[in-house]
């Protein structure tokens, strides 16, 4: 191979790989990430995701965002879901000695057939709880329910009077409702329990 050659495919093997690792930076000249976008004080937006009324369904990869329905949206590998960005609590908890009732949800509604009812699709992300006392194993009962049928029950416990679980994955739909209830298993009553669900919506 003739020199000229050579140095040409060095020249171009140097600058692949520069250009491989280069950042890109848009409005700025000094990119601190592998993108950088830098609007400055031009008052334009610096991103824009066109809105879709549907869930993308190909090439789904942990760390892709969407706006869909006018909200942000991740994907969440693990659960295989897009999950909205905001998490949202719904607090459920009774006063006093508490062993097979229903726990309050929005001031004294403690019906099986009432409780939290959801506006959107979502998914039930994590559970924590806590309680002053008494039984400090509790188990309680989770009841997603709609037109007065159980959808899904899914049994929680206490641990030492505390309950922080982030794996759970329970899905419902728009317009089922969602209530607490504490078991009785003839271990003893539990003392002002509190818990709380924290869901996403999905797509």
């Amino acid at each position: 191979m003739k020199k000229p050659q050579i140095l040409a495919c060095v020249a171009v093997l140097f600058f692949g790989v520069q250009h491989a690792k280069a950042q890109v930076g848009i409005g700025t000249t000094t990119p601190t990430a592998q993108l950088t976008i830098d609007a400055g004080s031009s008052g334009i937006a610096p991103l824009e995701l066109t809105n879709t009324t549907t869930a993308p369904t190909h090439n789904l990869s942990g760390g892709q965002i969407a706006v869909i329905n006018n909200e942000l949206y991740f994907y969440e590998p693990d659960r295989s879901h897009w999950l909205s960005v905001t998490t949202i609590p719904v607090a459920f908890v009774r006063n006093g000695s508490v062993s097979n009732q229903n726990l309050y949800f929005s001031g004294r509604i403690t019906n099986q057939s009432s409780g939290a009812v959801m506006p959107k699709n979502g998914t039930i992300i994590a559970i924590s709880g806590i309680s002053s006392g008494g039984n400090g194993e509790k188990r309680f009962q989770l009841r997603v329910r709609n037109d007065g049928s159980d959808q899904s029950v899914t049994d929680v416990s206490l641990d030492d009077n505390v309950l922080n679980d982030d794996e759970v994955n329970i899905d419902f739909s728009a317009g089922d409702n969602i209530t607490m209830r504490a078991r009785d298993d003839g271990n003893g009553d539990v003392n002002n329990p509190s818990i709380i669900l924290w869901i996403k919506w999905r797509e």
